[in-house]
């Protein structure tokens, strides 16, 4: 198996992979409004990470029925 390089992002409203050495993947994540625990939505400008958060808050539960 091999070994993981990455690891979430610290912000925990953040889906981003980061290296093992960096904590964020961007300022964003580490300044007073990324971190702000009312925040529900990263704001990092990652698409991937955009796309991730929109397919587990509109993707789920309930989308069969449209």
């Amino acid at each position: 198996m091999a070994a993981v390089d990455t690891k979430k992002c610290d912000n925990l409203a953040c889906l981003c992979e980061v290296p093992l050495k960096d904590t964020v993947c961007e300022p964003y994540c580490d300044s007073s409004d990324g971190r702000d625990p009312a925040t529900v939505r990263c704001r990092c400008g990652h698409p991937e990470c955009e796309a991730q958060i929109e397919q587990q808050l509109h993707g789920g539960i309930g989308r069969e029925s449209l």
